[in-house]
């Protein structure tokens, strides 16, 4: 739901960490890059199919445009993700 305000519950984690910020304020994280663009960043779990490592996770980017959301991208640890598809094996 946009535009609502929810007050932040310092309870319910430390805001100073990406997983933290989240549970607290009830919405994903957002900074300033060193590039002055505006961006988002979630953690997201996904299912695997590698035996003894059920889910995986990954960090999902979004940059802001002035106006608009301009890319999204996924940003996986794929060297991790291989060292279990290897390890599965």
């Amino acid at each position: 739901m946009s535009g609502r305000f929810l007050p932040p519950d310092h309870s319910r984690g430390d805001a100073n960490t990406i997983g933290g910020y989240a549970a607290v304020h009830s919405r994903p994280a957002a900074f300033e890059g060193s590039d002055g663009m505006s961006y988002s960043v979630e953690i997201v779990v996904d299912e695997t199919e590698i035996v003894g490592r059920p889910f995986g996770a990954y960090l999902l980017f979004m940059r802001w445009r002035r106006d608009r959301l301009s890319r999204v991208w996924r940003q996986r640890r794929r060297g991790a993700r291989d060292r279990w598809r290897n390890d599965a094996q």
